[in-house]
């Protein structure tokens, strides 16, 4: 039924063109609309009419859109801040570990196998 209404109201257009604009205009609007609507008619996109493909794609562009972003929190709904303490100790940790000569042989020895 759809199709029959897209067929019927472009060949109408056409032939009112055809009486109503000089001859170059309507061969150029009969190529451009009768395409258009053979198109409109009968092309699917992932199983969409192309009308609404064409519908979707300029409402992508209109609708506004919302962006959210999701915060992580602990149990108390309080988002989580970092220790500062602990790192510090981590990294006081790292620079007193000293790396042996031995150490850097058994990781050669590992890599190796």
């Amino acid at each position: 039924m759809r199709q029959t209404v897209v067929l019927g109201l472009t060949v109408l257009i056409l032939i009112l063109s055809y009486f109503l604009l000089n001859f170059f205009v309507f061969s150029i609007l009969f190529v451009v609309l009768g395409s258009s609507g053979v198109a409109i008619a009968f092309i699917k996109i992932n199983d969409q009419p192309l009308y609404k493909v064409i519908a979707s794609f300029f409402g992508y562009f209109v609708k506004p859109r919302k962006y959210l972003w999701e915060r992580k929190e602990n149990d108390s709904g309080i988002p989580k801040k970092p220790k500062s303490s602990s790192r510090k100790e981590e990294m006081a940790a790292l620079d007193t570990k000293q790396i042996t000569e031995s150490d850097i042989k058994n990781l050669a020895e590992f890599l190796d196998r």
